[in-house]
């Protein structure tokens, strides 16, 4: 009795585990020459294997290939890809001269799946439109449950497709976001490749109006057209930090971020790139013209002529209209600044491009002259054509400096420091604080303050590991071996 019951037992658990290897799975055509369904575990209905068989005999009698379809719980060996190969060819699938069979292979429990096309389908059905179809029609319905509904829903892709007088534009029709990217009958590609030499276009136009803007004074560090490639470096992470932005706050989280790297938005991710390194070439060129001028009236001139010159390139770099608008700002406050001081006529501003140095030197005070240095204030000199009588009007710049009480100019440094010892780990230094004049010296002290001794770091150091692990995918893609050259797709749900 025990033994009888133990070796029920063994049989049984043996029955739960099987799988099927490639002589034990049951071909379909044992069944019948009509039959295209191996289902040895019962997982589709029978109304379902009815219904693919008699789709897969449509298939073949219009258009020659043979599909067919296998579902099973599980197969014996680690790779499904090797084990439906090896079905494929040991089935010998597809017509001896053509090559065009196409097999549709499930397991259950691995909850993977693969299509293995011939040599001849290869080239009418390319993989990547077997993989989408997996990844549209398979995947939903499987992790839903739906084998029948899955496993109907891609045999009928498959027979729409095949059916067509020209399958390779039927499956671009049923399937665009699936076409390969790099052709031209890819409207991304186009679009990407627009973006490309508009960008550029618009890069050497650029500058070509910076060498027509710049004064006599060339800037000797110019990096030319050369300098595009640190651009395009740069702007790689800006682009990143800005598809974090739009990441984050876009919304697209809740909507799912993958149409942001998806094909279609390749033209719009080359652009934002494009739009950074055209940045970076529009503040370079501005920066040039800036140092090839002397004379203040002379560079905002100059920078608004090429402003107005390159609005369209400024226009495709949107982060640029901030500076845009800002010099367009500064140059109509700027504009009280060259007006004469009286209404005769009579006066005229000294232009620095067109004045030695030396004798623009020459209307400046020692003190006037530090100003300039420091650029806490710029002067304009006005001398009188008729009299010779000079005027200087002075405008105020950078706030580093304060108006000294002993000469009057601004030059005057509040609150400088000088270190008197050192602060180290083990005890606080000092340091004598002090005001300064630039020009004649005066000096206000101020005493001394203690410098807080330097605290180490707290940080704990300690390994930290990182476990790598292998994650299994979807994939496709052309493999040799059999007669079959490893063509199809495969993936998960």
């Amino acid at each position: 009795m025990f033994l009888s019951v133990f070796i029920a037992l063994f049989c049984f658990s043996t029955a739960v585990v099987a799988q099927y290897t490639v002589s034990t799975l049951p071909s379909p055509k044992a069944q019948g020459q009509d039959v295209f369904v191996s289902n040895p575990d019962g997982i589709l209905s029978l109304a379902a294997e009815q219904e693919l068989n008699q789709m897969a005999r449509t298939i073949e009698s219009k258009s020659g290939t043979e599909y067919a379809v296998v579902v099973v719980d599980d197969f014996e060996g680690y790779d499904i890809f090797e084990f439906a190969l090896e079905v494929f060819n040991t089935w010998g699938m597809g017509k001896h001269d053509a090559n065009n069979g196409l097999l549709l292979f499930i397991a259950k429990n691995r909850r993977e799946y693969r299509f293995v096309s011939g040599y001849g389908l290869e080239g009418i059905f390319p993989d990547v439109y077997l993989h989408r179809i997996g990844e549209k029609q398979l995947v939903p319905n499987f992790q839903n449950g739906d084998y029948d509904g899955g496993v109907l829903a891609a045999s009928k892709a498959v027979e729409q497709a095949l059916l067509a007088d020209d399958v390779q534009a039927e499956l671009e029709r049923m399937m665009p976001e699936a076409k390969p990217f790099v052709s031209l009958r890819n409207n991304n590609f186009l679009s990407a490749v627009f973006v490309i030499f508009l960008y550029v276009g618009l890069y050497f136009w650029v500058h070509r109006l910076g060498q027509k803007y710049r004064g006599e004074e060339k800037d000797k560090k110019q990096t030319g057209c050369s300098g595009w490639f640190v651009y395009v470096l740069l702007s790689i992470p800006a682009a990143g930090f800005t598809m974090l932005f739009m990441l984050l706050f876009s919304g697209v989280f809740a909507g799912g971020g993958k149409a942001l790297f998806s094909a279609a938005s390749v033209p719009y991710l080359l652009a934002l790139c494009a739009s950074y390194v055209l940045l970076f070439k529009l503040y370079e060129v501005r920066g040039s013209i800036k140092k090839s001028f002397l004379d203040e009236e002379n560079k905002l001139k100059a920078l608004k002529r090429f402003q107005r010159a390159a609005i369209v390139p400024y226009l495709f770099s949107p982060l640029m209209l901030f500076s845009f608008f800002a010099l367009q700002r500064k140059y109509r406050n700027s504009a009280v600044r060259f007006v004469p001081p009286d209404d005769s006529g009579n006066w005229e501003r000294q232009n620095r491009d067109a004045v030695d140095f030396k004798t623009f030197k020459s209307y400046l005070s020692s003190g006037q002259l530090k100003e300039e240095s420091l650029e806490t204030k710029v002067y304009e000199v006005w001398i009188n054509k008729e009299t010779q009588e000079k005027r200087l009007t002075g405008w105020d710049g950078k706030e580093t400096h304060v108006a000294c009480p002993a000469c009057g100019f601004k030059t005057y440094k509040l609150r400088a420091t000088k270190t008197l010892a050192a602060a180290t780990y083990s005890r606080s230094g000092s340091r004598q604080v002090f005001n300064i004049c630039a020009n004649c010296k005066h000096t206000e002290d101020l005493g001394t303050e203690v410098i807080p001794k330097k605290v180490k770091s707290s940080s704990s150091s300690g390994g930290s590991s990182f476990g790598g692990g292998g994650s299994s995918g979807s994939g496709g893609g052309s493999f040799g071996g059999g007669s079959s050259g490893g063509g199809g797709a495969g993936g998960r749900w």
